[in-house]
């Protein structure tokens, strides 16, 4: 049997894990979750890191669309402030 060198492995588990983060980040772009969905989440505690801008920001309005309770965490407090009205005025609570 003929071994493979390590940059051979790397190079599979860095394709692979390509694959699964775009694979993961389209799936949750476009996902929409069903009612039983968003009854299991509802009132659960989500921390959301990087929420002050894009995907992170993102996610946290979304969690306060389904009532859920979101901590936000990211290195600009001004911002976080915005988006915890944002979360806020969707439908959930914020804590920054």
């Amino acid at each position: 049997m003929k071994r493979r060198s390590p940059v051979c492995y790397g190079t599979c588990i860095s394709r692979c894990f390509v694959f699964i983060f775009i694979t993961f980040l389209t799936a949750c772009a476009t996902a929409k979750l069903s009612q039983s969905g968003q009854q299991k989440i509802k009132g659960k505690t989500f921390v959301v890191t990087g929420a002050s801008s894009g995907f992170g920001r993102g996610v946290a309005v979304m969690l306060g669309k389904y009532q859920c309770n979101v901590v936000l965490a990211a290195r600009r407090k001004e911002v976080l402030d915005e988006v915890a009205e944002e979360v806020r005025a969707a439908g959930g609570k914020a804590l920054v």
